[in-house]
């Protein structure tokens, strides 16, 4: 007959099947991946998910998470955030909370899904270490308080103090514009100490450094 339930009423009866999801950003290939995930894992329910851009600013993720309270929404999902611990646990006691991609380990009132990015970071100094390079840079955010941030900027320096390197630790800082990015990555390869590595805090900011180092001359890894 063509009926379609009304989405507002099935709330007030306490249901909605539908998430919010929370993404800072969607140019970054990873949160593809996982809004891929998310709808894989809904395809066989009666739930569905809705998403909201943050550009990882705590007001507007804010901002988003309340209105998806206002719509009744079932859950939340967190990627990325920036909040901190008292925002998450005020968002839990009115709707259940999964964050991704921050790191609190003594979160009780809501659950979060991780990769280990100190070890990630150790790991990916340690094999430009092992391959003989020994100036190795590391583009970083400008600021904000992503704990993947906080986490993989400890592994780099960690990881750069155990192979003896402390002095050529070099952290440059940028916003998530993609200009702020271009204008930091030919900062560091015109500069009169270029590095002969450098280490990327996403994928994303990778590509922006490798595009420009191209449009330089330069051969990667042959420079």
């Amino acid at each position: 007959l063509g009926y379609r339930p009304h989405t507002a009423a099935r709330g007030m009866r306490g249901q909605t099947y539908t998430l919010g999801l929370v993404l800072p950003d969607i140019r970054n290939p990873f949160f593809a991946d996982i809004m891929v995930g998310v709808n894989n894992a809904l395809e066989r329910t009666q739930y569905r998910a809705l998403i909201g851009i943050s550009e990882s600013s705590i007001t507007t993720e804010m901002a988003i998470v309340d209105s998806m309270i206002d719509r009744q929404m079932d859950g939340i999902i967190l990627i990325g955030s920036t909040e901190d611990r008292g925002n998450h646990d005020h968002i839990a006691t009115l709707k259940p909370l999964v964050t991704i991609g921050h790191h609190d380990p003594e979160a009780n009132s809501f659950d979060t899904v991780n990769n280990n990015d100190q070890q990630g970071a150790m790991l990916a100094i340690k094999h430009l270490v092992a391959n003989g390079y020994k100036s190795i840079a590391m583009v970083s955010l400008m600021s904000g308080t992503s704990t993947i941030l906080a986490q993989r900027e400890l592994g780099y320096r960690r990881a750069m103090i155990e192979a003896g390197l402390s002095k050529n630790i070099n952290v440059v800082r940028a916003s998530q514009s993609l200009r702020d990015v271009q204008l930091a990555a030919r900062r560091l390869l015109q500069g009169p100490h270029r590095p002969d590595a450098i280490f990327c805090w996403t994928d994303f900011i990778a590509l922006e450094v490798i595009s420009v180092a191209t449009e330089l001359g330069l051969s990667i890894p042959g420079d």
